[in-house]
């Protein structure tokens, strides 16, 4: 409802982003940069698909795909790539792990892959008439390898990185005369934290993909929350920062608990079962799904 609520009202009060009177990215208002509402909107989109295939009313669905519509249009008239890119990898994730019949969805990404390659102009053409930052950003990256400059803040990093290697030296840069983030979680960990860090971080992120994994084949009722968090994870591979996101460190926070509850009641039901307790109250609430 937060999310729903921000945006109408972006909607109402921000002109630019109902008519293209902007040459550049956009933003919802004072508090809400390009990159915020675009991963709100993309947030709202995975909420409200997850709503549709749980709920069975038809006028919840029919909310939900109007509401899926709005944040898309507006995700592509805010003109940041982050967003969309993100969104379109969980989105196909999502897809992958919830099918049965994996070559199936392979023939299909091929054919889509094959339609895309061949009318990729016409169809960006067709964004550029509602979304025209959006489209000439997107075709500037696919046709041309525009990056915004990413490439050097990397090559900054690195050279920052090999200053000390092993504990790290610092979470930013400067760069003509500002302080400036990576736009990269894994550049971020590795100048903050060093190599030990960085394993560190690179062990909780194998077990957050496996509990996303695992979270969503099972159908447990909070996966949108994982789905959620890989969408960040995704996000911050090419913009905003590790310290920036408190998003990100919440749903960390949260599925490590998460992970840790879930060992300690498979640990419980192997005690109870192994005991010939099946029938137990206890037994009952270890393998009960919260």
């Amino acid at each position: 409802i937060g999310y729903i609520y921000v945006i109408f009202f972006s909607l109402i009060f921000n002109q630019s982003i109902l008519f293209n009177i902007t040459e550049t990215r956009l933003s919802a208002n004072i508090g809400l940069g390009p990159l915020q509402i675009g991963y709100l909107c993309s947030s709202l989109i995975i909420l409200t698909l997850y709503i549709f295939f749980q709920q069975k009313s038809p006028f919840t669905n029919v909310i939900t795909i109007i509401t899926t519509l709005i944040c898309f249009i507006v995700l592509l008239k805010i003109g940041s790539r982050g967003p969309f890119v993100s969104l379109i990898i969980v989105l196909l994730f999502w897809w992958y792990t919830k099918s049965n019949y994996k070559i199936i969805f392979l023939g299909i990404i091929t054919f889509l892959g094959i339609f895309l390659s061949i009318f990729i102009d016409q169809i960006i053409l067709f964004i550029s008439s509602f979304a025209p930052i959006f489209a000439t950003r997107f075709s500037s990256t696919l046709f041309e390898g525009d990056s915004s400059g990413r490439e050097i803040l990397y090559d900054n990093a690195i050279e920052v990185f090999f200053n000390s290697p092993f504990i790290g030296e610092q979470f930013a840069f400067f760069y003509s005369g500002n302080i400036i983030y990576t736009h990269n979680i894994f550049i971020d960990i590795a100048i903050g934290l060093g190599v030990i860090g960085l394993l560190l971080f690179c062990i909780i992120f194998f077990k957050n993909i496996k509990s996303i994994k695992y979270s969503v084949k099972k159908n447990q009722p909070t996966y949108w929350i994982y789905l959620i968090l890989l969408q960040e994870y995704i996000g911050l591979q090419f913009s905003s920062s590790i310290y920036y996101n408190t998003l990100f460190n919440g749903l960390i926070a949260y599925t490590l608990l998460d992970i840790y509850y879930n060992y300690e009641k498979n640990n419980a039901r192997l005690w109870y079962k192994t005991r010939g307790y099946k029938s137990s109250t206890c037994y009952q609430r270890a393998t009960k799904t919260p």
